[in-house]
């Protein structure tokens, strides 16, 4: 049997879970390139306003002018995704990890 394991929001949630007071309120994280800014991920709370991964960090403040904005830290999603693997891992003996971007998904066997 496989299954597949879907999180989505998986980068606001490992926000959260280092500061929980972050819960509940519109999280928009961004991806800074040169002078440019694109949304990287966002919380569920930013979705309902409109918001989308991908679209310029002025377009979702107009979306969403309450959000708190953070910084993308790929590393700690990718450490949080690898330690998401391993406690799997203590479930099933086969766990195959797909992309954490922007939604963790993992396959198991």
């Amino acid at each position: 049997m496989i299954a597949c394991i879907l999180i989505p929001h998986f980068a606001s949630a490992v926000e959260r879970r280092m500061n929980p007071a972050l819960a509940e309120k519109p999280l928009i994280i961004e991806e800074r390139s040169g002078k440019s800014a694109k949304v990287y991920a966002i919380s569920p709370e930013a979705r309902q306003m409109g918001v989308k991964p991908g679209m310029t960090l002025r377009q979702a403040e107009a979306l969403c002018p309450q959000a708190r904005g953070l910084p993308a830290n790929q590393r700690r999603y990718q450490d949080a995704f690898q330690e998401l693997a391993e406690v799997l891992l203590s479930f099933v003996p086969l766990v195959e990890a797909g992309d954490w971007q922007p939604a963790a998904k993992c396959f198991m066997d």
